[in-house]
């Protein structure tokens, strides 16, 4: 855990964005590499401008200013790859450990 989801317009190069994404996590200190899963999805339709969306799926229990940090370096990271043509945004999702299931 966690899940880091990006969504993109499929001009954009996911392995770029996918490694970015995973190198920020890990050097964000807030969690284990081996936990951290990343994915790409892309979207070929679409309007009015290129774009990324990270979903950062975490545990509850971090502060607003740890998932603060997390959504900057990201964001970061990302926007240093795409520029300044296309959006980036960053969502910071805590999630239910009470609701989950994986097995």
């Amino acid at each position: 855990m966690p899940h880091f989801i990006i969504e993109h317009a499929a001009s954009i190069n996911s392995h770029q964005l996918l490694t970015s994404v995973r190198e920020t996590a890990v050097n964000s200190q807030l969690f284990a590499g081996p936990d951290i899963q990343v994915r790409a999805i892309e979207y070929s339709d679409f309007q009015p401008a290129l774009f990324v969306h990270i979903q950062a799926r975490i545990w509850q229990g971090r502060s607003p200013d740890q998932k603060r940090v997390l959504s900057d370096l990201v964001g970061e990271s990302v926007k240093a790859i795409v520029g300044s043509d296309v959006t980036v945004s960053v969502d910071i999702i805590d999630m239910d450990k009470a609701c989950y299931f994986k097995r």
